[in-house]
């Protein structure tokens, strides 16, 4: 009996429980349709074997018809390049590029191999590993310098940037890594090393004739027993006409090195000399010296001593970004009213801080420099600087601000922007290059009439509110954003974050206690 027509229709998705004679006639009923399914599953197995076998020979077929088959060497090159790393050295690592492009097929291995700029840069990590030292495998120092002799003899003529990193508390750089360093010293563009420096006086002692190309020095974790370290006391790297670029963190006298500083047009310091930091005075000296100076961060500044310097007037005519980090909060503006910087584009000062930022080597320098007119000046004040509004107030006098950005307090005991800031210090007529404003959370008591007027002011201006972002710890009082509308259909970015107004809730379990009368 077809199913179709069975006595069961009615019964079917209910909750009908059938008798054991009704049980007896299911089972006949189904004997027919079960062996059906069983020729139709044995069916379709039949029919998906086939189809894998003719897929993998469609698929085989079809594999020679990929355009990448058909790209030109010199297109694949570029390809191939396009794969390195944009924000380090290329790793020694068979996963990631160059060394993955090897290992597919042998055409790629060979274009790999025979391009140069694939093997331009490198990362050569310390093979000590792990927190316990555990030392490597016998031969793997050989084994490392084999490779690096085959990296380095496939980058050709090129210019190499290369990356060395040692553990803290190894004062020894591999022979077979300074061997192949020093072998290809007339090609080294750019260095960075991490490490106390005790190992790398071969190197450091090379000069000009030696390095020609080194345009670019980055050395973070030096230490000595003596300031500077014995191994910068005498060094010729630092005097090599090609250095454009010096970034050095540890315990480092920085004017005592014998610095070409009329060259530079980047420096990137965090040196603390006997335990002394940087004073203001010092800093001055450094930005006296590189007239050249494109961007700079002095870090560990010591906020302690005044200033003596003389000229209390330096010019800087290419400085594009000035970051200043100091010990302790303070006032910078002394500091600031020395420099005259009419490039300046972006400016920020805080205190330094530990753990994120102490792995500052090569962030700084890789970050991009605007080429805008002078009056796109980023200002940017971290929270752990002390915000005051005397501050503001200087800084917003003396440069030309068009985005002010503050960051959010690391602590509770700070002086609070009132109102009344929005009348002088960042009216059209104090501040009128201002197009964007960024405030975190926990520094300011405007109230929101006082800021829907300042943005109703502005916006009327030639040079119109283009962003406004505030952050409250405070509920909501009046929501503005309707009457703002208008000006966010002008292209006005405006964001305020309040602290959500407490909202009574029943809680049916407040003071609840399972155990009776408490016990």
């Amino acid at each position: 009996m077809p199913l179709a027509d069975s006595p069961f229709v009615h019964q079917l998705n209910t909750n009908f429980v059938p008798s054991d004679s009704e049980v007896k006639q299911l089972h006949a009923l189904l004997q027919e349709p079960v062996a059906e399914l069983a020729r139709l599953d044995a069916l379709i197995s039949h029919l998906v074997a086939q189809k894998a076998s003719l897929q993998v020979v469609v698929d085989s077929h079809r594999a020679l018809l990929s355009p990448i088959r058909r790209i030109p060497e010199d297109v694949l090159r570029e390809i191939f390049i396009s794969c390195l790393p944009d924000d380090h050295d290329a790793l020694i690592e068979v996963t990631e590029a160059p060394m993955l492009l090897g290992r597919i097929c042998g055409l790629w291995r060979r274009v790999a191999n025979s391009t140069p700029r694939l093997w331009s840069s490198v990362y050569i990590p310390p093979l000590v590993s792990g927190a316990n030292g555990i030392e490597p495998p016998k031969g793997m120092e050989q084994r490392l310098g084999m490779l690096l002799q085959a990296w380095f003899d496939r980058s050709g003529l090129c210019s190499l940037s290369v990356s060395l990193a040692q553990p803290r508390d190894q004062d020894e750089v591999p022979s077979v890594v300074l061997a192949q360093l020093l072998r290809v010293s007339r090609r080294l563009r750019s260095f960075r090393y991490e490490g106390s420096g005790s190992g790398l006086s071969a190197l450091l002692q090379l000069g000009a004739e030696q390095l020609p190309m080194l345009e670019s020095i980055l050395m973070d974790g030096l230490r000595g027993s003596r300031w500077p370290p014995p191994v910068l006391d005498h060094s010729n790297i630092f005097c090599i006409p090609a250095l454009r670029r010096l970034s050095l963190q540890g315990e480092v006298n920085l004017l005592a090195l014998p610095i070409a500083w009329a060259q530079l047009t980047e420096i990137n310091s965090d040196c603390v000399s006997n335990h002394t930091s940087l004073t203001p005075d010092d800093a001055l000296e450094v930005l006296h010296r590189c007239t050249k100076l494109v961007r700079c961060r002095l870090s560990q500044l010591d906020p302690h001593t005044g200033l003596t310097f003389t000229p209390r007037d330096i010019h800087l005519p290419h400085l594009q970004a000035l970051r200043l980090d100091f010990y302790y909060s303070m006032d910078p503006m002394d500091l600031l009213e020395c420099l005259t910087m009419p490039k300046l584009h972006y400016l920020q000062l805080g205190v330094r801080a530990g753990g994120e930022e102490d792995n500052f080597t090569s962030r700084f320098f890789d970050a991009s420099v605007s080429d805008g007119p002078a009056a796109d000046l980023v200002v940017y004040i971290t929270g752990n600087m002390h915000i005051s509004e005397a501050m503001l107030r200087g800084l917003i006098y003396v440069f030309p601000i068009a985005h002010l950005r503050l960051g959010e307090p690391d602590s509770t005991d700070i002086e609070r922007l009132q109102d009344g800031f929005f009348k002088i210090p960042l009216s059209t007529t104090t501040c009128p290059p201002l197009r964007k404003l960024d405030i975190v959370r926990n520094l300011c008591d405007w109230s929101d009439s006082a800021i829907l007027s300042w943005i109703h002011g502005r916006m009327t201006t030639n040079q119109p509110l283009q962003r406004v972002h505030i952050g409250f710890d405070r509920p909501m009082e009046i929501d503005i954003l309707p009457e703002l509308q208008g000006y966010v259909a002008q292209g006005l970015d405006i964001s305020l974050s309040y602290v959500p107004t407490p909202v009574w809730t029943f809680n049916a379990r407040a003071r609840f206690n399972i155990e009776p009368f408490g016990y």
